[in-house]
C-alpha cells in the first residue's frame, strides 16, 4: 500500500501549496507573477532530485504528450491560482474532488483504465461531500448548494481546473512511462514558468509584487514540487483515478488551512463535507 502514503501526502503538500499561494493572494500578489514564482522556486527541489535520479530513458512517446500536457497545465494553473483570489479556500479547493469523478470517463478514453464498482462509490462519495460544503444554503433548497457554487467565481473556475486536471492527470502517467516522475515533473513544470515569463515581460506585472508576498511563494513552490514528485510515483503504482482521489484529501487540509489560519466562515458543513470525501477515499484505498 505505498502508493495511498504517497497519494496521501501528494493531498497535504497540494494543500499546503495552495495555502501559501493564498497568503500571496491576500497580500495583493497578481496571479500571473505567482504562478511564475512558485514554478521557478520548485526547482530548489526538481534540480537535487533529479541529480539524484539521473537522466532516464525518454521515449518519442514523451514530447508529443509533453507538448500537450504544457498546454493544459498552463491553463490550470492559471485557472487554481485566479480560482483561489476569488473563493475562499475552505470552498474553492474541495471542488478539486470533481476531477476523480471526471475521470471515471476520461481515464478509459486516454489510459483504457476502468474503475471498480467499490472505488465508483467512493468517487461519488467525494463530490456528495463537495455538494455539502455549501450546506449553509440548505435552508433556502437542496438545490441551493449547487447555485452557490454556480454563482461564485472562483468556484466555477475551479470546476473547470477540475476537469481539465482529469486529462493532465492521464497524461501525466503516459509522461512518467515514457521519462520518469522527477523528469516529467520538471520538464512540465519549468516549461509552464517560461509560459508565465513571457506573459510578464509583455504586461510588466512583476512590478505590482508585494515584498511580503516573497516567502509564502518561495514555500508554495517547494511543495508544489513535493506534489508532483510524489504524484508522479503513485501514478506509476496504481490507476490514475484511484492516485487523484486520494490526493483530494488536499480537502481535509484545505478546510483546516481555511477555518482555522484563514478564519473563513461556515466551519460545520466544510467539515461534515469533507469527512464524507474521506469516506470515499477509504472505499478506493482499501
Amino acid at each position: 500500500m505505498n502508493w495511498v502514503a504517497f497519494a496521501l501526502a501528494t493531498g497535504f503538500f497540494q494543500a499546503t501549496k495552495d495555502f501559501f499561494n493564498k497568503k500571496a493572494l491576500l497580500y495583493q500578489a497578481p496571479v500571473n507573477v505567482v504562478a511564475f514564482i512558485t514554478r521557478i522556486a520548485a526547482l530548489v527541489v526538481f534540480i537535487p532530485a533529479f541529480l539524484w535520479e539521473g537522466t532516464p530513458e525518454i521515449t518519442p512517446t514523451f514530447w508529443k504528450v509533453a507538448a500537450i500536457a504544457i498546454a493544459l497545465k498552463f491553463l490550470n494553473v492559471w485557472g487554481l491560482i485566479a480560482a483561489l483570489r476569488y473563493g475562499e479556500m475552505s470552498v474553492v479547493l474541495p471542488l478539486m474532488s470533481f476531477t476523480p469523478l471526471f475521470m471515471i470517463i476520461t481515464s478509459p478514453w486516454i489510459l483504457q483504465e476502468w474503475v471498480s464498482l467499490k472505488g465508483t462509490i467512493g468517487i461519488v462519495a467525494i463530490v456528495v461531500g463537495a455538494y455539502v460544503l455549501n450546506g449553509h444554503r440548505f435552508k433556502k433548497g437542496w438545490i441551493e448548494p449547487l447555485k452557490g457554487l454556480l454563482y461564485n467565481k472562483g468556484a466555477r473556475l475551479m470546476l473547470g481546473v477540475a476537469f481539465l486536471t482529469s486529462i493532465t492527470s492521464n497524461l501525466d502517467k503516459i509522461g512518467v512511462r515514457a521519462s520518469s516522475p522527477v523528469f516529467w515533473s520538471m520538464i512540465t513544470n519549468t516549461a509552464v514558468a517560461l509560459l508565465f515569463l513571457v506573459g510578464l515581460l509583455y504586461k510588466k506585472e512583476w512590478k505590482a509584487l508585494p515584498r511580503k508576498s516573497l516567502p509564502p511563494l518561495f514555500w508554495s513552490g517547494v511543495f508544489n514540487a513535493l506534489t508532483l514528485i510524489f504524484q508522479m510515483y503513485t501514478l506509476l503504482w496504481t490507476l490514475a483515478a484511484y492516485t487523484i482521489a486520494l490526493k483530494r484529501t488536499s480537502a481535509l487540509w484545505a478546510v483546516f488551512y481555511g477555518t482555522i489560519f484563514l478564519k473563513e466562515p461556515y466551519a460545520f458543513y466544510r467539515w461534515i463535507g469533507t469527512m464524507l470525501m474521506v469516506i470515499g477515499v477509504f472505499f478506493i484505498a482499501f
